[in-house]
């Protein structure tokens, strides 16, 4: 998703889409020196703010550690992203 050759220093953007429609942007930061990643926001579809997340392995987390699962909720709808970091390179995978 992101390149080893692109910053990692500003925070980016997730986009989970269905053949094109969107159904979750998430604004994420991430911080190298401990591999972490930090949701600063999140919108639905109606570009709503998405509230409610949690860190599928560690319940009362917020942070995500590299490669941990977070799962958002948007109305009755749970989307499931993994993030993780390696050899200079983010990636995000959605989970269905």
């Amino acid at each position: 998703m992101i390149g080893a050759n692109q910053t990692k220093l500003q925070p980016f953007a997730i986009v989970v889409t269905e053949s094109r429609p969107l159904l979750l942007g998430v604004r994420v930061n991430f911080f190298s020196d401990g591999e972490l990643f930090k949701i600063e926001s999140a919108i639905d579809a109606r570009c709503r703010q998405v509230r409610s997340w949690k860190v599928e392995s560690r319940p009362g987390e917020r942070v995500l550690q590299n490669w941990d699962t977070v799962v958002l909720r948007s109305g009755d709808v749970d989307y499931a992203i993994r993030l993780g970091y390696d050899s200079g390179i983010i990636e995000a995978n959605y989970i269905n």
